[in-house]
This record gives structure tokens, C-alpha cells and sequence, in this order.
């Protein structure tokens, strides 16, 4: 029930950022909607959701021990049957680190979320 929500509250915050890039009008195209109005179109829309793709790429900046690391990564994450029981998952996020690509592939269904991380393969359940 948790990812669910994580899920939802990500894709709110996908539609508020690209209802403010685009510029968006009010329902009468008269004037610039407000940040209320812009927040519950998007309220409206993630609620009404069958299933979501999303991509998106971080550059995420850390210096660790002096050392300065550009660390970027492609978010990938495919979701089905949002408002049911039966809710479906499935993602990758690919990331360089040192010269090294890692690719973590996601799986989750309404019981456990499956990870392949290289030669790691994980099972954990999902908590209600």
C-alpha cells in the first residue's frame, strides 16, 4: 500500500512540474491557473489513472572523502492497474559509477517486489 502512495505522490509532482514548464491555463484559457488549481487538476488525474509510464534521468552531485562524484541515472518505471488491489510494477534505474554501468531491474506485484541487481536476486514482501 506504501508503493502505491509513493507512486501516486511521485506522479502528482510529474504533473505539477510539467503543468508549471508548460505554461498551464486556467479551464476558461483566460488567465494562468493557480498553484491550488494546478495541484488539484493534478490530484484529479493521478486518482484517475489505469496505469503510468515514467522516465526520467537524475545527475545526482555527492562529494564523499574529498572526492567529487557526478553520479547520473536513468529512472525507468512502468505501472499497471493503479487503482486495484492487483496493482502491477516493473522499472530499471541504470547508473555509471567509476566507469562501472549498474542496471537494477524491478519487478512488484500486490505481494513482493523482486530486484535483479547483477548476480543478486532478491525477493522482499511489501507491507500493507
Amino acid at each position: 500500500m506504501r508503493n502505491k502512495k509513493t507512486a501516486s505522490i511521485f506522479l502528482v509532482l510529474l504533473l505539477v512540474l510539467s503543468f508549471t514548464l508548460s505554461g498551464c491555463t486556467a479551464q476558461n484559457g483566460t488567465k494562468e491557473a493557480t498553484a491550488y488549481e494546478l495541484v488539484k487538476s493534478a490530484v484529479e488525474k493521478t486518482q484517475a489513472l489505469e496505469s503510468s509510464e515514467i522516465e526520467t534521468e537524475i545527475n545526482m552531485k555527492a562529494a564523499i572523502l574529498g572526492i567529487d562524484l557526478n553520479i547520473p541515472m536513468v529512472y525507468k518505471l512502468r505501472t499497471s492497474g493503479i487503482n486495484t488491489k492487483d496493482m502491477k510494477a516493473s522499472g530499471s534505474i541504470k547508473t555509471t559509477v567509476f566507469g562501472q554501468e549498474i542496471e537494477v531491474f524491478m519487478f512488484m506485484d500486490n505481494m513482493n517486489i523482486y530486484l535483479n541487481m547483477g548476480e543478486g536476486k532478491f525477493r522482499m514482501p511489501l507491507d500493507d
